[in-house]
């Protein structure tokens, strides 16, 4: 699910600012992987994440959040 959630920041960041333009981006498999794997290169940056209690504990989401905004 934070893959996900990143990867709609970092959309979003990109200028796709709708969710049909999300989509339409995300249909070409090419396009879909380039995101999925820039936004997990950036996740396993996190180090706080992978602490203990480490994705499941809502103030590091929220760390997350703000980082991708």
């Amino acid at each position: 699910m934070h893959l996900l959630m990143a990867c709609h920041l970092q959309l979003t960041k990109k200028g796709f600012d709708t969710t049909k333009k999300k989509i339409d981006f995300l249909i070409t498999q090419a396009n879909a992987l380039t995101i999925f794997n820039e936004t997990n290169t950036i996740i396993n940056g996190q180090s706080y994440l992978f602490e203990r209690r480490g994705f499941y504990s809502a103030p590091k989401t929220r760390q997350l959040t703000k980082f991708l905004k």
